[in-house]
């Protein structure tokens, strides 16, 4: 367990953390804790503040020379159970999207109730849910997400890798598919990626 405080995002401090102390062993370089922190915590919470703002406003794709909607505007829903998953409720979490899709299902809140289903061991749930979000949306980074995600807690790893590849190709700023993709690679032993 992490003794992170929320605010700075379970895992994604980490990952930021990691990558410094790479960086600092490759350079042979001597490094304080302050020096550290700052260097993951800024990274950090840029990278919440982002995925916070993308909560709130709708995001679209082009998909055969249409625009497809891919997540409500606002969603107070879709907020409630980001929120809900920050406190580690994922079962709240489940219930907040779902009750977010209404007669509608939007390829957004599939694939956050497949994070949160997969996050309380419903493995068969998140699979569903990942592979519904992606026929709503194929080029979806945050549904390639949740299907590796599904793929890793069946054991399937190279799966797993294929998505947050895939996800990484359609957009490479998208720093939970390198996160999912550096927890593939611990699985398969490879840790000098």
């Amino acid at each position: 367990t992490s003794s992170e405080p929320d605010i700075l995002g379970h895992g994604v401090f980490t990952y930021f953390l990691l990558k410094e102390l790479r960086r600092a062993a490759q350079a042979a370089e001597v490094v304080s804790s302050n020096t550290l922190f700052l260097a993951s915590a800024g990274p950090t919470e840029r990278m919440m503040r982002n995925r916070n703002n993308q909560a709130q406003t709708p995001q679209r794709q082009a998909r055969g020379g249409t625009e497809v909607l891919l997540a409500p505007p606002g969603g107070a829903q879709l907020r409630a159970g980001l929120r809900a998953v920050e406190r580690r409720r994922y079962r709240e979490a489940e219930s907040a999207f779902t009750s977010g899709m209404g007669e509608k299902k939007t390829a957004r809140l599939l694939a956050e109730r497949s994070l949160a289903r997969g996050s309380r061991g419903d493995r068969s749930g998140a699979a569903r849910d990942a592979e519904e979000a992606l026929k709503l949306a194929p080029d979806y980074p945050l549904a390639l997400r949740a299907r590796a995600e599904a793929h890793m807690a069946h054991g399937e790893m190279h799966k797993a890798l294929q998505a947050c590849t895939r996800a990484l190709r359609i957009d490479p700023a998208y720093a939970p598919a390198y996160i999912s993709r550096s927890s593939v690679f611990l699985e398969l032993g490879e840790t000098g990626r």
